[in-house]
């Protein structure tokens, strides 16, 4: 029999049959259809006590034999839960292995009762009848090869519980509820569960090839059969457990860009729609489950299935990050939604240790930004911790990091020794004068200064500096719309720095845009996406340098920092992409990060003032050995290394 997270035990060998016996009635509704029904009896609640038997019906939907099972166990235990799954067969009496979802047009059904009732009368699900049955096949996405027979599963309808709500379950004539069940395996990239009805249901799936086994809950309809992405969080369902404690390894791919576009803002419920985002990461010790859900659906943004991003086969996704108006000094941390541990239903079960990195740095009512390289959690979502206060969150979508393992489609990362492109308060690059507010440039990416000219996208490090008031900046394709997002907020009295990864446009091309205030702008090149670059390789953030401990940067210092090797990082790594945070700083000033090894090149980023925490990503090659060279000019500062993805 199937071990399942619905009975409260798992059935051992047929215990010895004690004199007293119940025998129990049953009648198949599947006209024309044979079958077996498997029958677990469980007794006194205790995990691997039970008895199991089989018994066959013929196409009439008749019992051949009885259903008889012991009153009692060899100890005396009462019967106190009874289980049956009936399978449907193209035979009677023939090896239980030839039934099979993939070819029978009725589907299985369970019926689980407390003691010895008979059942009645019980409806299997069939195309077309009353309880909505329908054939459901799905896909399955991976990066490694999916022989038939690979993924092997379990499959169980469940009734909807308060607060939810859908179809009901079909019931026996004695008023029992009928739910769908499947069993069997995958063909290729494709997973059925057979014919079934429209509702909630879990699965217990077995990877073959690595032994991992997961168990989730999801919906099925007509028009919604989820996809299973072997190499996502939780095969890509938004609540699962690892049975054998195991998770999915980093898998990473090739770099898609795409043209900007905002997908989260609290300000207008777009993402999120119950913001601002409120202090801490969801988790509310609330009898309500309604309460505990909104405040979970307050700190996790489901980042796959729109805006250009596939439902399947992604690793992370490309961010620029806002902070608008927080309203206490803080920070904000990115990660993915993680899976639950022990009790599927539990639905604080996820909310596992709180980060030890971060991607923003709040001041009150001041607006930061950061671009973020957030890998995907279960569900496609990403989760936000908060320190504390209320920000609105605003984040624009870059593009996205397949989970292919190879360069087999979009494009890979190169490191260049950094350049500065243009800075317009000497005239390198361009005319020399400051941006006036509203004010469109186009700037030469792709073609010189190590870029070539069948680039992608560019790797930029966007500064802005001497803005005569409140404003913004946005980088994007020349060519193309001007989109509504922005990658710096400027301010009066405040160097502000961000990475970017801009689609380049037109002629190896792109735009610059100074919105709302005047400002002077610094563009630094770090590297490119090519056909030719690495393989990028997301990881949930890790911190790999923390020199808090006394050992902080002093004024004109250039200190080496290992990476490969540190974080699961292999030695073979050609560059990283990591938050980089000047803490506490004496005085104003700025970072400079390169490979170890090379000349120190004339560009910065992370700019920073005297007693405030500012992050920047970062994403620079490595030197031969694997590290990075960081060069801090005045004033000391603690630097903090958070690791979130490697090229390989």
């Amino acid at each position: 029999m199937l071990a399942t997270g619905l009975v409260a035990a798992t059935v051992a060998a047929s215990a010895p049959a004690p004199a007293s016996a119940a025998t129990v009635s049953l009648h198949i509704d599947a006209p024309g259809m044979p079958g077996m029904v498997g029958v677990d009896a469980i007794y006194g609640g205790v995990s691997g006590d039970g008895y199991e038997d089989f018994e066959w019906w013929d196409t009439q939907g008749n019992m051949l034999g009885p259903l008889s099972f012991p009153d009692r166990d060899a100890s005396g235990r009462a019967l106190n839960m009874v289980r049956y799954e009936l399978y449907p067969k193209p035979q009677p009496r023939t090896n239980e292995d030839t039934y099979d979802p993939w070819t029978v047009d009725v589907g299985g059904a369970h019926v689980q009762v407390n003691g010895t009732q008979n059942i009645g009368s019980v409806p299997l699900p069939q195309i077309g009848d009353g309880a909505g049955g329908f054939r459901a096949d799905g896909d399955i996405v991976s990066s490694t090869p999916m022989p038939d027979g690979r993924l092997a599963y379990d499959l169980f309808q469940l009734p909807y519980t308060y607060p939810d709500s859908g179809p009901a379950l079909p019931k026996t004539s004695a008023g029992f509820d009928t739910a769908a069940f499947a069993t069997t395996s995958n063909r290729g990239n494709r997973w059925t569960a057979g014919v079934t009805w429209p509702g909630t249901y879990l699965i217990v799936m077995t990877d073959n090839a690595t032994g991992r086994k997961v168990q989730a809950t999801f919906e099925i309809y007509p028009d919604r059969v989820p996809t299973i992405d072997m190499d996502a969080t939780c095969y890509g369902f938004d609540t699962c457990v690892y049975l054998d404690g195991g998770v999915a390894p980093p898998t990473g791919g090739a770099f898609h860009p795409l043209s900007p576009v905002r997908i989260l803002d609290t300000r207008s419920g777009l993402g999120i729609a119950n913001g601002p985002v409120r202090p801490g990461d969801g988790r509310l010790n609330e009898p309500n489950p309604l309460m505990r859900r909104d405040e979970a659906a307050n700190h996790e943004l489901k980042v796959t299935g729109a805006y250009g991003v596939p439902a399947a086969g992604v690793s992370a996704v490309v961010l620029n990050v806002t902070a608008a108006s927080p309203t206490a000094a803080g920070f904000v941390s990115l990660y993915p939604k993680p899976p639950r541990v022990g009790d599927i239903f539990n639905d604080q079960a996820s909310f596992q240790q709180l980060p030890t990195t971060s991607n923003l740095n709040l001041l009150p009512y001041v607006d930061v930004a950061n671009m973020v390289v957030a890998p995907v959690g279960a569900g496609g979502k990403i989760r936000i911790y908060n320190w504390a206060g209320t920000p609105d969150m605003v984040a624009d979508i870059a593009g996205w990091i397949d989970s292919s393992g190879t360069m087999r489609s979009g494009t890979g990362f190169t490191g260049v020794e950094p350049t500065r492109l243009l800075d317009t308060r000497t005239g390198l690059g361009d005319t020399g004068r400051t941006f006036a507010a509203g004010e469109e440039r186009t700037l030469r990416v792709a073609g010189a200064n190590g870029v070539p000219a069948d680039a992608t996208s560019v790797v930029l490090n966007i500064t802005g500096a001497n803005a005569a008031g409140i404003g913004w900046a946005a980088a994007y394709p020349a060519g193309e719309p001007r989109p509504t997002v922005s990658n710096i907020n400027l301010s009066p009295g405040r160097t502000r720095a961000n990475l970017a990864v801009v689609k380049v446009g037109d002629a190896g091309r792109i735009r610059l845009l100074v919105a709302e205030t005047s400002a002077d702008v610094i563009v630094d090149v770090y590297g490119y996406m090519s056909d030719d670059g690495g393989m990028i390789v997301p990881i949930a953030p890790q911190r790999i340098a923390d020199t808090r401990s006394g050992q902080e940067l002093g004024q004109m210092e250039t200190r080496r920092f290992q990476v490969a090797g540190q974080a699961g990082i292999p030695a073979a790594a050609k560059g990283v992409v990591m938050n980089v945070t000047a803490a506490a700083p004496t005085w104003d000033g700025y970072l400079t990060v390169w490979p170890a090894g090379a000349e120190q090149p004339t560009a910065s980023n992370v700019n920073f003032t005297g007693g405030q925490d500012v992050p920047n990503l970062v994403m620079v090659g490595l030197g031969a050995d694997g590290s990075v060279d960081i060069f801090n000019e005045l004033g000391s500062t603690d630097v903090l290394l958070d690791v979130v993805a490697y090229v390989l």
